[in-house]
Order: C-alpha cells, then structure tokens, then sequence
C-alpha cells in the first residue's frame, strides 16, 4: 500500500456497498459493549487481587521451612573463640 497522499481512494460499488453487513448501526449497542468490557476489567481486577493473596500464603507455608534451614545451619557453625581479655592486675585461671 502506497503513502502517497495525492492518490485517490478506489470507489465502491454502490451495489457491494450494500451487500455490506455488520457494524454499529445506533448507539443502543456502544452500552453493552460498555457493560461487557465493565464486567472484563472487573474479573481481571478480581484474579490480580486472587494471585497477590495467595503470594502471602506461600510465604506462610514456606515460613516453617524456611526456620528449619536456618537452625540446621546455626548448629553446623563452629563456635567462634575469643582471646581473653588483657586487664592489668588480673590473672587469668583457666
């Protein structure tokens, strides 16, 4: 298809023309498209709400887990030594 603007559109048949069938004939129609795409935007607004609450929920369930591992490693880790203090005057007795 060619940008040019200075080309003429091709006409129609007036006879094709009317064989046409199809699209908005009154505005009664435009209302319940407006309803259907209502009730979409409503059951989209629904499942995003569904899947943010069910993120808390894995959390939940993971949170016991997720405590386990956490111990277990507390445990492996060797205990970490401490030189003794040097206080003068003091002696110390092991």
């Amino acid at each position: 298809m060619s940008t040019k603007s200075n080309e003429e559109l091709p006409s129609i048949d007036p006879t094709q023309l009317s064989a046409v069938t199809g699209g908005v004939t009154d505005t009664s129609s435009s209302s319940d498209l407006t309803a259907a795409m209502q009730q979409m935007v409503a059951s989209l607004q629904d499942l995003t709400q569904n899947q943010n609450s069910g993120s808390g929920n894995m959390l939940m369930e993971m949170l016991p887990l997720m405590m386990m591992m956490r111990g277990s490693e507390a445990a492996a880790a060797p205990p970490v030594e401490y030189p003794p203090p040097q206080i003068p005057g003091w002696t110390l007795i092991p």
